[in-house]
């Protein structure tokens, strides 16, 4: 998967009284957090404001606020979650947010978007107060795949991918999934982020050691799980290596 090169940040503070805050603002994403600031004022009120991490940063120490060091992989961007979180500084620093786009990698070939739809739209329903008396964390999801993308191959796109042994363990793969046995033959793939709509995917048998009538089969598959059959050359359910991915 592609290295993690560049992150921009859109954040939009609400135009409303008391929205603005001199609390340190972190983004979570890919296993570690970055500090998000520019000006010790803080974010105004009404203010859109974007920062810039890794290649071309603009927000304050840069270095230690990189992707590249250690660097993220834009597989981990499954594998943990993301979020925006506010350290308040002290009574009345609280902050409302308006809006917040996150964009891995932007101006490459497959830029990942994330966001919060909660947000979308206008109204103080569409609105979130962060605060030590509220909550001080707000979670991101990738875009959905068909936002902004008339192909459906948008910067939504989420997979998951395995190569898995016949006593269910893990030979390789993306790294956000776990699998359990159900019984002989029947394998359950659990996603480490759901996905926002109902995905697609495919499976096959892996390895020399069997039939080519052996079998694999995609069962189920939902935003949460997919459930795969595996079955011996005459049909019936047996353990078999396989491969499978998920995308959506």
């Amino acid at each position: 998967m592609p290295a993690i090169i560049s992150i921009t940040v859109r954040i939009h503070t609400a135009d409303v009284r008391g929205a603005e805050t001199v609390g340190a603002v972190y983004l979570g994403l890919a296993g570690r957090e970055f500090r998000l600031r520019k000006s010790a004022a803080g974010l105004a009120r009404g203010a859109e404001d974007t920062f810039t991490l890794g290649e071309e940063a603009d927000v304050f120490d840069a270095e230690f606020n990189d992707p590249r060091s250690p660097g993220l992989d834009t597989a981990d961007l499954d594998r943990f979650p993301a979020y925006l979180r506010l350290a308040p500084a002290g009574p009345g620093s609280a902050w409302c947010l308006e809006d917040v786009t996150v964009t891995v990698n932007p101006g490459s070939g497959s830029p990942v978007v994330l966001g919060n739809p909660a947000l979308e739209g206008d109204g103080p329903e569409r609105r979130i107060w962060l605060d030590d008396y509220y909550g001080t964390t707000l979670h991101l999801r990738r875009a959905a795949p068909d936002d902004g993308d008339d192909d459906g191959g948008g910067t939504g796109r989420m997979m998951v991918r395995g190569t898995i042994r016949a006593d269910a363990s893990i030979a390789g793969g993306s790294g956000n999934f776990t699998v359990s046995k159900r019984g002989a033959g029947r394998y359950v793939i659990e996603f480490g982020v759901p996905f926002p709509g109902v995905p697609s995917g495919a499976v096959s048998i892996w390895g020399s050691n069997w039939w080519m009538a052996d079998d694999a089969h995609l069962a189920t598959v939902g935003t949460a799980r997919a459930e795969i059959f595996t079955s011996a050359s005459d049909g019936s359910l047996a353990d078999r290596d396989f491969s499978f991915v998920i995308v959506g």
